[in-house]
C-alpha cells in the first residue's frame, strides 16, 4: 500500500514538472516571436526607408547631374564668341526647371531662353537654348598720348587734360560739317581764342563755340545764314571771317550780332549779299564786303555804331549813283580811315566824302567817272588841309585838261592823287 502511493506521488511531481516545463517554453517562443517580429518590422522599414532614399538621391544626383555654364561679374572664364549674330545652340537637356528647357543659371539666378544682360562693361551675354554665350566689345585703338575710359564705358577715349590750356586751334581744308561735328565738342577748350575751320561743309555757324574765343574763320565753307543763337556765348569774339559763302542779307538775322560789345572786324566777302546788312554789331570798326553783288548802302546803317566805323571795302561790286543815299555814311564821317569803291558802276564822286574828316586813303578806281565837280573830294568852304592821303581815280573816264584847279586844293601833296591811265571811249 505505501508503494502504490509513493508511486503516485511520484507521477504526480513528473506531471507537474513537464507542465511547468512547457510553460515556459512557450513563454519563451512569444518572446522570440515578439522580439522577431519587432526587428523585422525595424529591419523592412529600414530597407523601406533605405531604398527610398535611395531613390530619391538617384533621382536629385539624376537632376543635378548636368552642370549649367555660369558666367561670373568677378573675371571667371567664360566662352567668349566673336559675335552673337547666327547663333545655332544646340537643344539642352537641362531640366533647371520641371516641364522647362533652355534655362540657364548664372551666378545662382534663372536667366530664361534668349534673355541678354550685361555682367560688366564690354560684356553682352545671352541664354540660347541653355549655353551662355558672351560677346566681348572690342575698342579701337587710340593715337592719343592720354586717353581715358569714362563712367560707364569700356572703351578709352581720347583724353582732353591737355587740351583745357589749347589757345590756337587749326582744323582746315577737312570734311566737317554740322553733321559730324558736336555741340559740345569744343566745350573742354576754356582758354581757346583762334579758331580756323576753313575749307570745311558747315551749312551753318558751329554750335557749342567756348565763350573764350575771340577769332573765328570760316571761310570757304557752304554757310549760307547767320541765326540769332550762334554767337550768344561768345561776348569776347573780335574777328569773324566768312568769306566765300552763300549768304544773303535776308539770312543773318537782326539780333545775330548787333549786340555783340567786342566785335570789331567782319568778313562777308564773295558772298551773295546785294546790299550792306542792317544790324550791324555797333562796336564794328572793320567791315570787308568785296566781292559780293551790292547794290545799294542804305541810310543810316552806320548810324548806331561806337565809336564809329573805321574800315569799309566794297570793292568788285555793283554799286551806282542810284545805290548811295546822302545820308548813307552817315555814323561813319568822323571815323572812317579808308574807304574803297574801286570796281563798280559809279558815274560820279558820291556824296559825302568832303565830310569823312579821318578819311586817309579812297579809291575810286576802275569804275564809270566822268567828271571831278568841285566840292566833292575838297569844301571850298573849309581852309584847312585834308586828311586824304591816298585818291585812286585811275581807269576812270575821266579827262584830266577838265579838272577844275580847285578839286584836289585841300589835299597837301598833288603826289598822293593817281589819275592815270583813264579809260578811252
Amino acid at each position: 500500500m505505501q508503494a502504490v502511493g509513493l508511486l503516485y506521488f511520484l507521477l504526480l511531481n513528473s506531471l507537474c514538472f513537464d507542465l511547468a516545463q512547457n510553460e515556459r517554453n512557450e513563454t519563451s517562443a512569444r518572446q522570440r516571436r515578439r522580439l522577431h517580429i519587432r526587428r523585422f518590422r525595424k529591419g523592412s522599414s529600414s530597407n523601406h526607408r533605405s531604398n527610398r532614399q535611395s531613390r530619391i538621391e538617384h533621382a536629385a544626383r539624376t537632376i543635378q547631374a548636368p552642370r549649367l555654364p555660369l558666367v561670373n561679374v568677378d573675371d571667371s572664364i567664360v566662352e567668349i564668341y566673336d559675335s552673337l549674330v547666327d547663333l545655332r545652340g544646340e537643344e539642352s537637356s537641362y531640366n533647371v526647371l520641371p516641364g522647362k528647357k533652355g534655362h540657364c543659371s548664372v551666378n545662382g539666378m534663372i536667366m530664361y531662353n534668349k534673355a541678354v544682360w550685361s555682367p560688366k562693361p564690354c560684356l553682352i551675354c545671352l541664354c540660347s537654348n541653355g549655353n551662355v554665350v558672351c560677346d566681348e566689345t572690342i575698342c579701337h585703338p587710340q593715337t592719343c598720348p592720354r586717353t581715358r575710359i569714362p563712367d560707364g564705358e569700356c572703351c578709352p577715349v581720347c583724353s582732353d587734360i591737355e587740351l583745357k590750356n589749347l589757345v590756337t586751334l587749326e582744323m582746315e581744308g577737312n570734311q566737317l560739317s554740322e553733321a559730324n561735328v558736336s555741340p559740345l565738342a569744343f566745350k573742354s577748350l576754356k582758354s581757346l581764342t583762334y579758331l580756323r575751320l576753313g575749307r570745311n561743309k558747315f551749312r551753318t555757324i558751329p554750335q557749342g563755340l567756348p565763350a573764350s574765343i575771340e577769332e573765328l574763320y570760316l571761310e570757304n565753307n557752304q554757310i549760307e545764314e547767320i541765326t540769332e543763337l550762334c554767337f550768344n556765348h561768345t561776348r569776347n569774339i573780335n574777328v569773324i571771317v566768312l568769306r566765300n559763302n552763300k549768304i544773303d542779307e535776308s539770312r543773318i538775322a537782326p539780333l545775330a550780332w548787333i549786340n555783340q560789345e567786342n566785335l570789331e572786324s567782319i568778313d562777308l566777302s564773295y558772298n551773295k549779299l546785294y546790299h550792306v546788312p542792317s544790324y550791324l554789331p555797333k562796336s564794328l570798326l572793320h567791315l570787308v564786303l568785296i566781292g559780293n553783288q551790292i547794290e545799294r548802302i542804305p541810310g543810316y546803317v552806320f548810324g548806331h555804331m561806337e565809336p564809329g566805323l573805321e574800315y569799309l571795302y566794297l570793292s568788285f561790286n555793283r554799286l551806282n549813283n542810284d545805290g548811295v543815299d546822302p545820308v548813307s555814311f552817315f555814323g561813319a564821317y568822323h571815323s572812317l580811315r579808308e574807304f574803297f569803291l574801286d570796281h563798280n558802276d559809279l558815274k560820279t564822286i558820291p556824296f559825302g566824302i568832303p565830310e569823312m574828316k579821318a578819311l586817309h586813303f579812297l579809291r575810286l578806281n576802275d569804275n564809270k567817272i566822268r567828271s571831278v565837280p568841285p566840292e566833292r573830294i575838297c569844301n571850298s568852304e573849309d581852309d584847312g588841309d585834308s586828311s586824304l592821303e591816298h585818291l585812286h581815280l585811275e581807269n576812270n573816264y575821266i579827262n584830266t585838261r577838265e579838272i577844275s584847279p580847285y578839286a584836289f586844293s585841300c589835299i597837301r601833296s598833288y603826289s598822293s592823287i593817281v589819275l592815270k591811265p583813264q579809260k578811252i571811249k
